[in-house]
């Protein structure tokens, strides 16, 4: 399949739920993936503009209600962190997983990653 082929998509793990911080609950609206341009990291969505989104990107109380989550939804892998601080914005954090979180993407969720599609227009 060449890249071209391929359409982003959308990949809603969860809606509407709530995470704790180290400062307070924080309400979402979605946990999801972009297939595939989105390189596998973990987007999640605000229900509402956040002034201190740069604190949470490394807060760690937020990370492993992240990581709970993502055992809840059935993710047993090894836990990650914050993707770069150019991908996270007042509406948006992303998280980047490893490989284990981007095989069970594919396994569970269709997934594609854009690194083994063949690209023959080169």
């Amino acid at each position: 399949m060449k890249v071209s082929e391929v359409e982003d998509k959308v990949i809603i793990l969860d809606e509407d739920f709530t995470l704790q911080s180290s400062v307070d609950p924080i309400e979402f609206g979605e946990m999801r993936v972009v297939s595939p341009h989105g390189v596998g990291d973990l987007m999640l969505v605000f229900k509402e503009e956040r002034g201190d989104f740069d604190k949470l990107c490394d807060d760690e109380v937020l990370e492993a209600s992240v990581m709970a989550k993502l055992k809840e939804l059935g993710f047993e892998g090894e836990p990650f962190g914050r993707s770069e601080l150019g991908r996270q914005w007042e509406w948006e954090l992303a998280y980047e997983g490893g490989d284990d979180f981007r095989e069970w993407l594919k396994e569970k969720w269709g997934w594609v990653d854009l690194m083994e599609l063949e690209d023959d227009e080169d």
